[in-house]
């Protein structure tokens, strides 16, 4: 596997395993939530952007709510 920006190789993390990213979300999920909580309870301004689409898309939306 190669990069498409450099051409150089790509290297896996030891710790880059579907594992690994469930624990970190079930770890972070919590956290997150305390910061929309916390926005929410102080009337505060943010957006929730949903990130399941490509970078492009994602920054798109982004870049639309700034």
């Amino acid at each position: 596997m190669v990069c498409e920006n450099c051409g150089g190789p790509l290297v896996v993390r030891s710790d880059d395993t579907v594992e690994t990213i469930q624990n970190r979300i079930q770890h972070y999920l919590p956290k997150i939530n305390e910061v929309i909580a916390y926005y929410s309870e102080m009337n505060l301004p943010f957006v929730e952007i949903n990130g399941e689409g490509s970078v492009d898309e994602v920054s798109k939306l982004v870049k639309e709510q700034l």
